[in-house]
């Protein structure tokens, strides 16, 4: 842990005792977390970590588009401007993943989008943004907040107001409000996972919203670090593609329901 990290926590210490206070259940999925994603990076750091294709390459073959189309739809995207040198940054989406969720949504047009995991709410104001252009659509966001911050103020404060009408937020852990969510609001079109990246924590979620999403329907998940990912297309009989990837950040994968 950096320096800044460490007055980061100490900073909001309180406002993470307070939290905990109201929401005493979350305590147990943090340690939860937490645990899984240290085993998971344990056992990445023991394989070779997968490598990918470009974003263009593989939404494109994904989707039946050109890569063309995909270059000119990403220029196209709204994305919101944030201070990268902000004290909640590491938080933040890249925008690799802003590119491929917000091409997703722009050549697809779902009326039904999933999300897990918001922090400050980069992809969800991409994902807004391409609804609100398509004319049609809703998002359906669940994030567990961070700790080290107040999430009234913290998740979703990159979303702009004129946005929100689209945009349905539920706070708790994932694999609480989630099982409910996907069966409220089925059949969805377009899911994009960001929250635990643990090797359980993400089959739990494919696992959940793919019985949900409509064939022919697009799972976008970041942090490929670990095989859950390909494990799971080989589970359902899909085709995954993994999107960039290097020593330093961890593949984005893309999958679509036959």
């Amino acid at each position: 842990m950096d320096r800044r990290q460490l007055q980061l926590r100490l900073r909001h210490a309180p406002d993470a005792v307070r939290l905990l206070i109201r929401n005493p259940g979350w305590l147990k999925e943090y340690v939860r977390t937490m645990r899984g994603q240290r085993h998971t990076e344990r056992q990445v750091e023991l394989s070779s970590r997968p490598a990918g294709t470009s974003a263009a390459e593989a939404v494109s073959v994904t989707l039946g588009v050109t890569e063309a189309e995909y270059d000119s739809t990403v220029g196209e995207l709204w994305k919101p401007q944030v201070e990268e040198k902000s004290a909640l940054a590491d938080w933040n989406a890249r925008e690799e993943l802003q590119d491929v969720i917000g091409a997703v949504v722009k050549l697809t047009r779902p009326m039904v989008v999933v999300e897990t995991g918001v922090a400050m709410g980069l992809t969800s104001a991409v994902i807004l943004a391409a609804l609100e252009s398509n004319g049609e659509g809703q998002l359906y966001s669940v994030d567990l907040p961070a700790l080290q911050s107040k999430p009234e103020e913290f998740v979703g404060s990159a979303v702009p107001e004129n946005y929100k009408s689209r945009w349905t937020l539920e706070l708790g852990p994932s694999r609480q409000v989630l099982p409910e969510l996907v069966q409220h609001v089925a059949p969805i079109d377009v899911s994009l996972h960001d929250a635990d990246h643990s090797h359980a924590g993400q089959l739990e979620e494919y696992r959940t919203v793919w019985p949900h999403l409509r064939p022919g329907g697009v799972m976008v998940s970041d942090d490929v670090r670990g095989p859950a990912f390909l494990e799971f297309a080989g589970e359902v009989g899909a085709t995954p593609r993994l999107i960039g990837g290097d020593d330093q950040r961890a593949p984005v994968g893309i999958v679509r329901k036959p």
